[in-house]
């Protein structure tokens, strides 16, 4: 079997592969399935049968069928063979119709095969394969937006600014291209849209696996990855450094590569074990967010950041905490996790009054990922976009052959401003926002949000990376 690290493109800035499948469910029709589909040659664990799970096939091409003898050879590798149709009388599977999933797919006389990627799985409800995400979990929405794929690329000697470009862009040694709906493979180009500086595809190489590297060749990653390194950089480091992070990519030392290789892995095996969904969802989402933000600003005319939430207890028992000044007990708290708090809390009543906002401070150490408290930076456009999202909003553009169905986009017409709007939080002001509550209600909204675990390990997977390059201080994993 072929190593499926050399099977896949990898975005450079989460480790996780490009290609994302999504199972469709029978209530969808066949272009739902966004040019990809799981087949029964990707899905072979056996997991899923028409009996146990409801899940069946959907004949998806008839170019390579056989008959079936009762002495297979080698040849019928690969094949699912069916008793349903009687060849003496010419019945075939046609394209469209529907097959049942039996666990016994095995050769026998007068029976018709079908090559495994002509089937495809449609999942039911109880779906149980691994070789896709489920079409009842994720939309077709969600799973376009994580197969959307953006590139960084060496600008040409007679390279020329755009009026669109970004901060990326003019301050490194790269341009950005256009989105990709997937990727056809690591040595494939695939169509991006709309076309920057006049690049009309995208051509990636994975950095770590590659020994032969071109000029043109582009650096893949999902652009939500992008984004959230802009952040992360902002956070850090107060300026954006692309040229070192594409320099760490083609000369990547060799715990580098050892280490994303083995993020890689992890995460497959996360996959194979119908775990890891949370990759599918887009982190720039704010929609949970919100009416979180909303609650922890709708104060009354007394609230006070000074204030504490919690009661003042009258005994005045004193301990080694109460001789300190209040500045070096709120600096030992800095230092531990909430559940040691409110331990020392309960042990200590010194550390009865804790300002409320204290816990500013405390979501900024321990979600720096809920950038929406600290920046007031746009989000990224492109991680908010998708391939279709382009090609329907057309400003310019032409056919690159008569009658070709998928047109080359120059220019689209999205009024980004107005865009950014649903998907930008307005910052919560310093001093009116409840931020032990709103502290207390994102770790809530973390143990069931997939967007949030989604952030969070982009996050932490790139910090690893900006250690990797030296510009911040390494930590213990």
């Amino acid at each position: 079997m072929t190593d499926p690290v050399y099977e896949k493109t990898l975005c450079c800035l989460c480790c996780e592969s490009i290609h994302v499948y999504r199972i469709r469910t029978a209530e969808e029709a066949e272009e739902e399935t966004h040019g990809d589909y799981v087949s029964a040659m990707n899905d072979n664990l056996g997991l899923c049968s028409t009996e146990r799970t409801g899940c069946f096939y959907v004949v998806r091409s008839t170019l390579f069928m056989r008959r079936g003898v009762d002495e297979p050879d080698e040849a019928s590798n690969g094949y699912h063979f069916f008793d349903l149709f009687n060849l003496n009388k010419g019945e075939f599977p046609t394209v469209g119709q529907r097959l049942p999933m039996v666990p016994d797919h095995k050769e026998k006389k007068d029976q018709i095969g079908i090559v495994g990627d002509g089937l495809e799985h449609i999942g039911a409800e109880g779906c149980k394969s691994r070789a896709g995400s489920s079409g009842y979990r994720f939309s077709k929405k969600e799973m376009k937006a994580a197969q959307t794929v953006q590139s960084l690329v060496l600008k040409p000697t007679d390279w020329e600014p755009a009026p669109d470009d970004h901060e990326i862009e003019r301050s490194s040694n790269y341009y950005l291209t256009g989105v990709c709906n997937g990727m056809l493979g690591r040595e494939a180009s695939t169509p991006s849209l709309p076309v920057r500086h006049g690049k009309l595809a995208i051509e990636p190489k994975c950095p770590f696996l590659e020994t032969r590297w071109d000029s043109s060749d582009g650096i893949p990653f999902h652009p939500w990855c992008l984004g959230m390194f802009l952040q992360q950089c902002r956070f850090r480091l107060d300026y954006l450094p692309i040229n070192e992070l594409v320099w760490m990519f083609l000369n990547p030392p060799h715990e580098a590569i050892e280490w994303l290789m083995m993020k890689f892995f992890h995460s497959e095996e996360k996959s194979m074990r119908g775990e890891g969904g949370h990759i599918s969802k887009n982190p720039f989402s704010v929609s949970e967010l919100r009416p979180l933000f909303e609650r922890a600003t709708a104060i009354d005319l007394s609230f006070s950041v000074d204030d504490t939430p919690f009661e003042i207890r009258r005994d005045t028992t004193q301990d080694c905490f109460s001789k300190l000044p209040q500045e070096l007990r709120l600096s030992l708290l800095e230092h531990l996790r909430p559940g040691d708090i409110a331990s020392l809390r309960l042990a200590s009543r010194s550390f009865d009054y804790v300002p409320i906002f204290f816990w500013y401070r405390l979501l900024r150490r321990d979600m720096p990922w809920i950038w929406e408290v600290w920046s007031d930076e746009p989000p990224y456009f492109w991680a908010t976009v998708t391939y279709d999202d382009i090609r329907q909003n057309e400003k310019e553009g032409y056919e690159p052959e008569p009658g070709c169905k998928e047109r080359v986009v120059l220019l689209h017409s999205i009024d980004v401003d107005k865009h950014l709007v649903e998907w930008t939080l307005p910052n919560p002001p310093l001093d009116k926002t409840n931020w032990y509550m709103l502290y207390q209600d994102i770790r809530g909204l973390y143990r069931r949000s997939e967007v949030l675990q989604n952030r969070e390990r982009i996050w932490q997977t790139q910090d690893r990376i900006l250690q990797t390059m030296g510009l911040v201080p390494a930590k213990h994993y």
